[in-house]
C-alpha cells in the first residue's frame, strides 16, 4: 500500500469524525435554543398574568378608595 493512500484514508476518517462531531454539536445547540425559547415564552406569560392581576388589583383599590371617600 502506498503511503499517500494511507494518509488520504486517515484524513478522510478524521474528516468524517469531525463532521459527526459537528452534527452532534449542532443538534445540542438547537436543543438548547429550543429550551431557551420555551423559558422565554413561559416567563413572558407569567409576566403578562402578573400585569393583569396587578391591573385588576389596582382597579379594585381605586374603586374602594373612590367609594370610601364619598360623603354620606
Amino acid at each position: 500500500m502506498d503511503d499517500v493512500e494511507v494518509g488520504c484514508g486517515k484524513e478522510q476518517q478524521r474528516g468524517a469524525q469531525l463532521l459527526r462531531k459537528l452534527a452532534r454539536q449542532v443538534q445540542r445547540d438547537a436543543t438548547e435554543v429550543g429550551v431557551a425559547q420555551q423559558v422565554v415564552q413561559v416567563v413572558g406569560e407569567q409576566l403578562k398574568d402578573e400585569a393583569q392581576v396587578r391591573t385588576e388589583h389596582e382597579l379594585t383599590l381605586q374603586l374602594h378608595c373612590n367609594t370610601s371617600n364619598r360623603p354620606l
